[in-house]
């Protein structure tokens, strides 16, 4: 909750933009559910957050490491790509469960799938092409032109990695699982690509 506050304020003195005070807005409502889940996570679903890494979070940090080698942008110091990866952990806890995994998880995937149902993967595999539909309005550049091809990486990459977080969350019971692993590779991702300059 520090991390957002202090760049909240620091983004009121300099006039930003709404969208900026807002998603710092958000964060600081976020990190109420961020530490909810973390007060009921206890020793039993540590096993299901190392699952969770060894899934997702295996799948979303090397898709990200692959991109970053492929990529032609010169490189900037290792010191400040890792700094704004790490406060972009930071930032992104609170942010993710307020905007992501309360409502994707927490809300689609609830309601769609109740214990003991069968066909959970394909409810889980329709929430996570909800959740990579939901990011086409961030990715930089896009545009209506290139709506199909976008969706046609974007879906699957989301789905890859959603579905192991819709699976944990329903066997642990606690959005911390997901929520975390998709953190981390948010946060790789940044980290990777190093501040804007």
């Amino acid at each position: 909750m520090i991390v957002p506050l202090v760049d909240l304020v620091n983004l009121l003195r300099s006039h930003a933009s709404w969208g900026h005070n807002g998603w710092n807005v958000a964060a600081l409502a976020g990190a109420w559910a961020a530490a909810y889940a973390l007060r009921h996570f206890n020793r039993k679903l540590l096993r299901e957050l190392l699952l969770c890494l060894a899934t997702s979070g295996t799948i979303g940090i090397l898709v990200w490491i692959l991109q970053d080698v492929a990529s032609s942008g010169t490189p900037q110091p290792i010191g400040a790509r890792l700094w704004f990866g790490v406060t972009s952990l930071l930032k992104f806890i609170p942010v993710v469960f307020l905007l992501e995994e309360v409502w994707f998880r927490g809300v689609f995937d609830s309601h769609l799938h109740h214990p003991g149902e069968k066909r959970g993967v394909l409810s889980a595999i329709y929430v996570s092409a909800l959740w990579g539909i939901w990011h086409y309005p961030v990715i930089p550049g896009h545009q209506i032109q290139t709506l199909l091809p976008t969706f046609a990486t974007v879906i699957p990459f989301h789905v890859l990695i959603g579905v192991p977080f819709s699976l944990f969350w329903r066997r642990s019971g606690n959005l911390f699982v997901p929520a975390s692993v998709h953190c981390l590779i948010d946060a790789v991702r940044n980290g990777l690509a190093g501040p804007p300059v």
